[in-house]
């Protein structure tokens, strides 16, 4: 009896986290822009203004360059579009100067062209195809190219050129496969969780590497970002593989050691529990030097922001 009872406690808890994960789906996928208004599945509850306190700090970073810092933000947005005003508000409170972006649908660049016109001038965006990508910079944008993903991959990743105060800038802006299997099923799901989608992963970053490699010039690579949404934390394949092969380092792991990126609340009958994760980072080459990174208050989003600021290692 008590072997019985195990047993279907262990599956009424592989179930839930089957559930779970398909629920998840609907944030991870890209989906026609004209359909972002109306099937946004996560809600979250409006968000304080950023402290003051955390602002100076952001604004009095721990650097001694001789140019100011190159603030650099990731997020993922969401193809929802729920309380866009919000996310926007969050994006020009932070003062970044390059933000890349995931989930962008036709609907949010047209938001995000209104509403940074005039603070982010110069703008990249890659929605046309389902690789829901871009950037908003301060900066010249002088390069920018689509990379296609792997055979098993769902989205490109989109890489650009940015002139910087720091020199020219190069940054891959990622959003690699989900957790999830196509298949609904909870079998499916247990499995691409568990031991299918890292090894993909590693295998899309690994291409985007060797393609990025092919259109940077060798003494340019030193200055190198890679960020965005991995869908994985520091012990994922793709990650471990990026600071081992790549020898990149996360800023994140340096100034920001614990708080999530990502959150999603699950509500099953009277069970409320909201699912926590590090999915966000920025990677950077040797020819940088990060000075402070952290992951700010909610944006609207099933993602935290994540902010880092630069100067490069030598004068």
């Amino acid at each position: 009896m008590r072997l019985k009872r195990y047993t279907w406690c262990g599956c009424l808890l592989l179930l839930t986290i089957s559930t779970t994960l398909v629920m998840s789906t609907q944030s991870s996928l890209a989906i026609p822009g004209g359909l972002c208004r109306n099937t946004a599945s996560f809600r979250c509850p409006e968000s304080k203004a950023l402290p003051k306190m955390l602002l100076q700090k952001m604004n009095k970073p721990n650097h001694k360059a001789t140019n100011p810092p190159l603030r650099v933000m990731t997020l993922n947005v969401n193809y929802g579009a729920v309380n866009p005003a919000l996310t926007i508000k969050r994006i020009l409170d932070s003062k970044a100067d390059v933000i890349a972006l995931q989930e962008i649908t036709p609907y949010w660049e047209r938001l995000l062209k209104r509403a940074f016109k005039k603070t982010h001038p110069h703008m990249l965006f890659a929605t046309k195809t389902g690789s829901d990508l871009g950037f908003l910079s301060r900066y010249p944008i002088t390069f920018g190219k689509q990379l296609q993903p792997p055979k098993e991959g769902w989205f490109p990743s989109l890489l650009a050129s940015i002139k910087t105060p720091l020199g020219k800038v190069h940054m891959l802006n990622l959003h690699l496969r989900p957790p999830l299997s196509r298949k609904r099923d909870v079998l499916s799901t247990a499995s691409a969780y568990l031991f299918k989608t890292p090894k993909i992963r590693q295998k899309e970053l690994t291409s985007y590497i060797q393609s990025t490699q092919k259109l940077i010039p060798t003494k340019q690579r030193k200055r190198l970002m890679v960020l965005g949404d991995f869908n994985e934390d520091e012990g994922g394949m793709a990650y471990k593989w990026l600071k081992r092969t790549q020898h990149m380092k996360s800023a994140l792991a340096q100034y920001d050691r614990s708080t999530p990126t990502w959150h999603w609340p699950v509500k099953k009958g009277p069970f409320h529990i909201t699912l926590r994760a590090r999915y966000d980072h920025i990677m950077f080459s040797k020819a940088l030097k990060c000075h402070y990174a952290k992951v700010l208050p909610d944006a609207a989003s099933d993602h935290f922001p994540v902010i880092a600021y630069f100067s490069n290692t030598t004068p």
